[in-house]
């Protein structure tokens, strides 16, 4: 009986001592505020220098009449206007892939039409100065293009440009508008730009259909073509047109980059460079296609042949491509002139308004109050301290 007194004796002290465990309360330690993380400083991308080459980037073309047999020339057009506007030292053109990625990215469609709201985000997108956009429109067996050329930043049109001419002679109609462009740029050219310019892609215009639809990624019918399908195309144009050179640079990209075969994709590249050695960009695809295959020692060669092409060959040439450089330079001191007198135009109009927002009121005099007897007021009643928190008792 007493083991059974002192067992129950120590239960209960084991009990009370776990309920004043539980009813401690220990206050909340106070830990200092951690500081914010640094936030990072987002440097604004800086502007091109003044001799730098103007990035332009060609949309497609718009059918007005909306014939679908004609579709293939939406993409058609805006490859050759970017191939031939390409082959100007003073201008850096965007390529296919990235266009497409922005066009894709704003969901504008087979159409490629740029407006106010949508021209600085493509830009943007592309890291483009200035965008070619147009439409056309085909007449039995004639064609009207309308082109123009607006500037990004502050979507204002610079050129507009419009020709006529047969549908079989499109590639002279389109350089009726190029040289309108540079004409209305004050923009000179050296004598192998100018034959360059002259040049036809293709004497087929069937050549020049296939290839079209081979290139076009925009369309709903272009969308549905596999890579096997894009390549059967281009062979087929090349089979028209041995020397259809674009065909053949297009068969490179699906070689290079989508079937990452570098072999072919140099094969074809090649041949490009065989057709037009002065033509820089299919030459620098030929020495990455190169490289990625291991062929470092073709790779060095095509540089070295590169490099010589880029020197001027002539005191003239020299004397003509600082005069573009010249023009360059002015157009992007206009440019910075317009902007800075749009910011400083806004100004005043923006302090008109706060002056008519903060524009002093009549202010009412206001009288003392009069004292009046009044019942004496009555304090507030004191705040009652909360009653402490109440603990199980302790048996």
């Amino acid at each position: 009986m007493g083991e059974k007194r002192k067992y129950i004796f120590f239960l209960f002290l084991i009990l009370s001592a776990g309920l004043e465990g539980c009813c401690c309360i220990t206050p909340p330690v106070s830990r200092a505020p951690t500081p914010p993380p640094p936030s990072k400083v987002v440097e604004p991308a800086p502007e091109p220098a003044q001799s730098d080459p103007i990035v332009i980037a060609v949309m497609p073309f718009s059918n007005i009449t909306g014939q679908k047999d004609h579709d293939w020339l939406s993409i058609g057009m805006s490859e050759v206007f970017t191939t031939k506007l390409g082959r100007i030292t003073v201008f850096q053109l965007v390529e296919r892939n990235k266009l497409s990625e922005a066009l894709k990215e704003i969901e504008l469609g087979q159409t490629g039409l740029i407006d106010e709201s949508t021209a600085p985000k493509a830009g943007e997108m592309m890291g483009a100065e200035q965008l070619v956009t147009g439409s056309f429109q085909v007449m039995g067996p004639d064609i009207r293009i309308d082109s123009r050329l607006m500037e990004v930043e502050t979507t204002k049109i610079l050129v507009t440009a419009g020709a006529t001419g047969e549908l079989e002679k499109i590639f002279e109609v389109q350089d009726k508008i190029i040289v309108e462009f540079l004409s209305s740029m004050d923009l000179p050219l050296t004598e192998e730009e100018a034959n360059e310019l002259k040049f036809k892609p293709t004497s087929s215009l069937e050549a020049f259909k296939l290839y079209s639809r081979a290139v076009d990624t925009h369309s709903p019918e272009g969308k549905t073509l596999n890579d096997d399908q894009r390549i059967a195309l281009l062979d087929q144009s090349t089979g028209l047109d041995p020397n259809f050179f674009l065909a053949f640079g297009a068969l490179g990209d699906v070689y290079m980059e989508r079937k990452k075969d570098y072999a072919l994709a140099a094969v074809n590249y090649n041949r490009v460079v065989v057709l037009q050695p002065n033509y820089v960009a299919p030459a620098q695809k030929l020495i990455a296609a190169y490289e990625k295959g291991g062929n470092t020692k073709a790779a060095a060669e095509e540089r070295k042949r590169v490099e010589s092409i880029r020197k001027p060959q002539s005191a003239q040439t020299q004397q003509i491509q600082a005069q573009q450089k010249q023009a360059i330079q002015k157009q992007r001191e206009q440019r910075k002139k317009l902007k800075e007198e749009k910011g400083e135009a806004k100004t005043p109009e923006k302090t008109k308004t706060q002056e008519k927002t903060k524009a002093p009121t009549k202010t009412k005099k206001i009288e003392p109050p009069t004292k009046t007897p009044s019942s004496p007021s009555k304090s507030p009643a004191p705040s009652r301290p909360s009653p402490p928190p109440s603990y199980p008792k302790k048996r």
